[in-house]
C-alpha cells in the first residue's frame, strides 16, 4: 500500500500507508468471502501474518505499507476470485496499491468422499483408542490436495493441533505409539486380514 511520507508534525501533508494498512485488516479479517457457505467447512478466513513498513525513523510517516496474508477458503472459491475481490476493494477506495506476490496453493481446497478407508481408519481409532474420531476439514492445509484429483479417497490423521507451529511444539511419545498402532490397523481394517509383527 503506497502513501505518501512526511513528517509526523504535519500529518496533513502525508498520507500514512499504515492506517490505511490496518483499516484494510480489519475489513478483510471480518469480510464475508463467499456468498454460500458449503457443508462441512467453515467459512473462509483471511488472517494477516505480517504487517511492517520501509524503515524510516520514528518521526517520519512511511511511503509504503506491506501486509502478509494467509487465506484458508472453501471450495466455493478460487486464489483468483479472492484476489479480484481484494483488488476491487482496494480500487473501490482508490488506495495505490501493488501485488508483490500471490502464491495460491497447489491443488486448492476440496471435499474427498466416505468409504472403506474411513471406515478403517475410522475403525483403527476406536480400536486403538476407545473414541469414535470425529471428520473434520478445519486446519492447516491439506497435504491431500496433491493427489485428491486422482485418489477416490482422500485422509489426513494426524496428532493433536494444539501446539502446531508453536513456539513449543511437542508432541507425547505415547501419542506418536498411538499414531503408529491407528496406521497399522487401518491397514489390516481396510485389506480385511490381519498381520503379524515381530
Amino acid at each position: 500500500i503506497f502513501g505518501k511520507q512526511g513528517h509526523v508534525a504535519y500529518p496533513e501533508h502525508a498520507k500514512n500507508p499504515i492506517n490505511i494498512a490496518a483499516d484494510l485488516v480489519q475489513h478483510w479479517h471480518h469480510a464475508r468471502w463467499e456468498a454460500s457457505i458449503p457443508k462441512p467447512f467453515p467459512p473462509s478466513q483471511w488472517v494477516c501474518t505480517a504487517l511492517h513498513s520501509d524503515d524510516v525513523a520514528n518521526n517520519v510517516i512511511p511511503t509504503w505499507a506491506e501486509i502478509t496474508f494467509n487465506i484458508r477458503h472453501t471450495p466455493n472459491t478460487t486464489p483468483k476470485q479472492l484476489q479480484q475481490s481484494m483488488t476491487a476493494h482496494l480500487n473501490a477506495c482508490q488506495f495505490q496499491h501493488a501485488w508483490q506476490a500471490w502464491r495460491p496453493s497447489p491443488g486448492g481446497a476440496f471435499l474427498s468422499t466416505n468409504g472403506a478407508l474411513t471406515d478403517a481408519l475410522s475403525q483403527a481409532t476406536l480400536d486403538i483408542c476407545g473414541i469414535y474420531p470425529e471428520k473434520r476439514v478445519d486446519g492447516g492445509t491439506s497435504d491431500g490436495r496433491f493427489i485428491h484429483a486422482i485418489c477416490e479417497e482422500v485422509i489426513e490423521m494426524g496428532f493433536c493441533r494444539g501446539l502446531a507451529h508453536h513456539v513449543d511444539e511437542a508432541v507425547p511419545l505415547q501419542d506418536i505409539e498411538r499414531l503408529v498402532a491407528i496406521y497399522y490397523r487401518t491397514i489390516e481394517n481396510y485389506f480385511g486380514h490381519a498381520t503379524s509383527t515381530s
